[in-house]
Order: structure tokens, then C-alpha cells, then sequence
């Protein structure tokens, strides 16, 4: 990658890096994107959704197959920050995560509710057609107001 990437910590590159790779993102609009990232310090794939250079389905899809992590759909739930909690089974509590890169945030759930975090890439309705997971008897969803 150019010296522009240089000073990007090792996710941040990586991410840019096969996005490049795979064709969803031109050379020229990536290195704009790298620039502003080491100027605002914003994530990488907030500023490549905000300028639209790739589709919400298309990353979803890109980060789903480069982590290995299923997509959702998150259909009437709004994800209004990076992560939204969808179920608690057991000691797993499931993360929706518009950018499941942020190890932080995954890193800072598991510590405050001491939970095993399990991620999955959130899509808002209308981004595609994937489906969120089978249900199981011992799952609890997540509302707002608590527990139901």
C-alpha cells in the first residue's frame, strides 16, 4: 500500500488494504479516505459509508467472508451506535456491530457485563436479504428497556 497507509494501526490498513484488493473501493478514493482518517481520527469504514464509495451490503458482505462472522439484518431495530446487544444465550451475549473491526467496543462489553461476546455485522433493512439466526430455547432478546 502507499506511504499514506503508513502511520494506520495494522486493522485499519489490513481492512483498506483488501477492500483495494477485492475492487470495492479505487486506489485514488481510498487514499482520500486514509488521509481524513489520520486527520479526524474517524474509523475507516464510517468514512468509506458517509462518502458512499461502497454499499452497506456490499461491506457487510466483505466483512462477513475477511472475519469469518455472519451478517444481520436488523429488521425494526435501529443501531443508532457501533453496537446493538441481539440475545443472550447462556453466557454468550450476540453484538450486532456496524464495524466489527472496533475491538475496543467488543473488548469493552465483554469487560462491563462479563459476558463471552460473539459479533455479527449489522445491516440496517433494505441493505440486503439476510436473515438473523435460528432462535433456541434458552436465547433472550435484548430490548431497550430490558430483558424479554
Amino acid at each position: 500500500m502507499p506511504g499514506s497507509a503508513a502511520g494506520l494501526n495494522a486493522t485499519a490498513r489490513d481492512v483498506a488494504e483488501l477492500l483495494a484488493q477485492e475492487g470495492l473501493v479505487k486506489r485514488a478514493e481510498l487514499d482520500g479516505i486514509l488521509v481524513e482518517h489520520k486527520r479526524s481520527n474517524a474509523r475507516v469504514l464510517t468514512l468509506l459509508l458517509r462518502r458512499h464509495l461502497v454499499g452497506e451490503a456490499e461491506l457487510a458482505g466483505f466483512l462477513s467472508r475477511r472475519y469469518g462472522i455472519p451478517p444481520v439484518t436488523l429488521n425494526g431495530r435501529d443501531i443508532s451506535g457501533e453496537v446493538l446487544p441481539l440475545e443472550l444465550t447462556g453466557q454468550t451475549l450476540t453484538l450486532a456491530m456496524t464495524d466489527p473491526t472496533n475491538v475496543l467496543a467488543r473488548d469493552d462489553v465483554a469487560y462491563m457485563t462479563g459476558f463471552d461476546v460473539c459479533v455479527v455485522v449489522a445491516m440496517r433493512p433494505g441493505s440486503a436479504s439476510i436473515r438473523g439466526r435460528s432462535s433456541s430455547s434458552r436465547r433472550r432478546s435484548i430490548s431497550p428497556t430490558g430483558w424479554s
